[in-house]
């Protein structure tokens, strides 16, 4: 196996919105995943982020971008989450 570099640029090619969550994840919901295919060919299921369901479709393009999804205030730990958010003309 050879390593591949991805740049995190592709398409929806499916999606799916989640309105079910569990206790603490309230802020979260709805959950957009989608089924992304990556500009280097690969297909990996991604959670979106800055877009509503209504925003969202198939085709569209997106990147990847790093998100802070919770925090452990004993620790002070911060965790972050590889997320895709939809490629807006200009941006």
């Amino acid at each position: 196996m050879e390593p591949v570099e991805l740049r995190g640029n592709g398409r929806i090619v499916s999606y799916t919105v989640n309105y079910q969550y569990r206790e603490g994840f309230e802020r979260q919901a709805p959950q957009i995943v989608a089924l992304i295919e990556l500009e280097e060919g690969p297909k990996i299921l991604g959670l979106l982020t800055d877009a509503e369901p209504e925003e969202v479709y198939e085709g569209q393009r997106v990147t990847a971008v790093l998100r802070r999804v919770s925090t452990d205030s004993y620790h002070g730990i911060i965790y972050y989450a590889l997320k895709f958010r939809p490629v807006r003309d200009g941006s």
